[in-house]
Order: structure tokens, then C-alpha cells, then sequence
């Protein structure tokens, strides 16, 4: 191919294939090789290859894991690491999450997302610093870029509420995003929280706060998670009957129109526990279920229109599944394998 076409449209060519013949590709030629290894070629292959599959995964390619453990190799205990992972070229990179906090109002979550605008790996570190009216830092955030290798904290303005964080997160285009609450003016009357999405720009760093609907600010008994329906947000409210099964509904946000919510349907289960994991493309919820009974949790799709539930052979324990779309991606290949950032000594 070389001995006929210009180096550029060769470029171009090789952008558009798939992650396994581009590294075959890297074989060919060094001039290859030093072109697909670059970071501006990584970058523009994972813009240009959006072509989604359904797999227990990730953003951007990427599958990040979170978790404490030894590392004896760092000569330390307790380390709270999280673990970037590549499975297309079977390459990760770790990343030491310093300052994590498990008290029950003093907490750490985090988010993660890769920008499509930049393709830049992003963690974003929350801290809860709880929830008392007088507080204006009721949060700290940090920002880990791997462009950078650093930990740093954004200098856009923090809210100014006594914002409480949950786990429930996604990632849609440039942005991430976490439910959470603040207490009502008067929380003395257990009427409940405030529900909130709290947005993070992965490009100018800036965080937002979008208030919901007041029709689920006083349901107390209900709880709440965030997701996606075909590139939208969608609130899930879990509810539990008087015969002690869940039940739960989804709303989708309406396009053009802040905090403006369309019932899509409701799930009546037979289930004492249910957790939505993730939608189909047809909108379907894929979720896990348990029973009262001590049964292993089980892998369920649900079709909103038949209302039938069709089970998988996977089970194992409440809250082990995860699901998220997947695509192939060269992102990391210029890392070196199983390197960490930044290094604590």
C-alpha cells in the first residue's frame, strides 16, 4: 500500500479500521508503528469509532476499577487504588487515590469518564463532608487527568448548598454526573431531601447543580438512582409495597427542557430487591433481582411492553453485576503496562 498511496491518505485509512489489525499494523513498518503509537493517532482513532456494543463495561473503552488492597511493591497497606483498564489491548495503568474517607456522612465517591472531545481518562474525587445547614463546603473534590498524572482541584466554584453525593453516577458526552441530596430548610419535619444531579465538565472542570422536580423532593419512603436511556438521563425511584416487594420507575428527561421528566413505565416485581443496571437499545432495563429466600441474585432483561421478565444463566451476589456500553479502543497504548500514578511514598 505504501508504493501507491501518500502517507496521509494511508493515515486516514488506518484511523477508520478496528483496534485488533491496527495493532497488527504496528508489525508493518516503523513509520507505522511510531504513528499508531502516538497519543494524537490514540486520540483521533477513539473520536472517529462510536459503534457501541453490549458488554459489562465502561466509558470510552475504558473499564475503571476502584478498590483498597496491599501493594507490596509500593511497600504499603491499606492503598486505595484505582485500576484504568484497556481490555481491547489487554493494557492497564493504576491510580493511587489518596485521602479516601468510609465514615458514614464522611465519605468518598468517585466518578470517571473519558471526554470524546479530548479522550482524556478523567477521575473525579468526591468527599462528603456532610450535610449541616450552616456549611458551605459540605464537598471536596479533586480532578486526576492522566494527561497530567496528577491529582489536582479544580478552581471552579464549589456548591453552595450542603450537597451530599451518592455512588449513582454516569458519564454522557464530556460530562459526569451523581445523584444527590441536600436536607429542606426545615429537615426537622422527615419530610425528606432536596434530589439533585451534580454535573462535572471534563473540559472546563466547572460543577453544576440541577435541582429536580419538587414531585420528588418529599418522597422519603422512595430512593433514587441515575442512568441513561438511549444517550439521555433517566431518574429510577425505587418503592417498596406493602407486601415488602420493590417496585420501581423510570423517567427520562425531556430534551430542551431542564428537569422535566416523562414517566416511560413502571415495573411491578414479585422481587424483595431490584437494581437497574443499564437499558438495551430498545430502552428495555437489564437488572438484577432477589428474593426474600436467600436465592443468588439473578441476571434479568425486562421488556417494558410484554412486562415479561427473560432470565439469564448468570447469578451471583446482590450488588456484583455491572453494566455499561462498550467500545473498542486504543487508549493507553502510549501508557506503560501496569504503571501507577502517581506514586506515594
Amino acid at each position: 500500500m505504501s508504493d501507491y498511496l501518500p502517507f496521509e491518505l494511508q493515515v486516514q485509512i488506518i484511523k477508520r479500521l478496528p483496534v485488533k489489525p491496527v495493532l497488527q499494523f504496528r508489525s508493518v513498518s516503523k513509520r507505522w508503528k511510531a504513528l499508531i503509537d502516538s497519543s494524537e493517532f490514540i486520540a483521533a482513532h477513539s473520536v472517529g469509532h462510536t459503534q457501541l456494543n453490549r458488554l459489562l463495561v465502561c466509558s470510552q473503552g475504558l473499564l475503571c476499577l476502584y478498590d483498597s488492597y496491599r501493594d507490596e511493591s509500593l511497600d504499603k497497606s491499606g492503598i486505595t487504588m484505582a485500576v484504568l483498564w484497556n481490555p481491547s489491548i489487554r493494557k492497564s495503568v493504576r491510580i493511587v487515590v489518596p485521602g479516601v474517607l468510609h465514615w458514614r456522612f464522611l465519605h468518598t465517591v468517585l466518578g470517571f469518564g473519558v471526554s470524546p472531545i479530548t479522550s482524556d481518562p478523567t477521575i473525579v474525587k468526591i468527599t462528603n463532608l456532610g450535610m449541616d445547614m450552616k456549611s458551605k463546603a459540605s464537598v471536596e473534590i479533586e480532578v486526576f487527568t492522566l494527561s497530567t498524572g496528577i491529582w489536582s482541584v479544580p478552581s471552579s466554584k464549589l456548591p453552595d448548598k450542603p450537597v451530599s453525593v451518592t455512588w449513582s453516577r454516569e458519564a454522557i458526552d464530556k460530562f459526569i454526573y451523581w445523584f444527590g441530596y441536600y436536607p429542606l430548610d426545615d429537615y426537622s419535619d422527615g419530610l425528606g431531601e432536596n434530589k439533585l444531579i451534580m454535573s462535572f465538565d471534563m473540559i472546563t472542570q466547572e460543577i453544576s447543580l440541577i435541582d429536580l422536580p419538587n414531585c420528588f423532593t418529599h418522597q422519603s419512603s422512595s430512593k433514587f438512582s441515575i442512568s441513561k436511556v438511549r444517550g439521555s438521563h433517566a431518574l429510577v425511584e425505587y418503592s417498596t409495597t406493602n407486601n415488602e416487594k420493590q417496585d420501581c420507575v423510570v423517567w427520562m428527561m425531556n430534551h430542551g427542557v431542564p428537569v422535566s421528566f416523562t414517566k416511560l413505565f413502571t415495573i411491578n416485581t414479585p422481587y424483595a430487591l431490584i437494581n437497574i443496571l443499564g437499558f438495551m437499545k430498545s430502552g428495555g432495563p437489564i437488572m438484577e433481582t432477589h428474593d426474600e429466600f436467600g436465592e443468588p441474585t439473578a441476571f434479568v432483561f425486562y421488556e417494558p411492553g410484554s412486562k415479561d421478565f427473560k432470565y439469564t444463566s448468570f447469578y451471583s451476589d446482590y450488588g456484583s453485576f455491572f453494566v455499561d456500553s462498550y467500545m473498542e479502543t486504543l487508549l493507553l497504548l502510549d501508557q506503560p503496562d501496569s504503571s501507577v500514578y502517581p506514586i506515594v511514598n
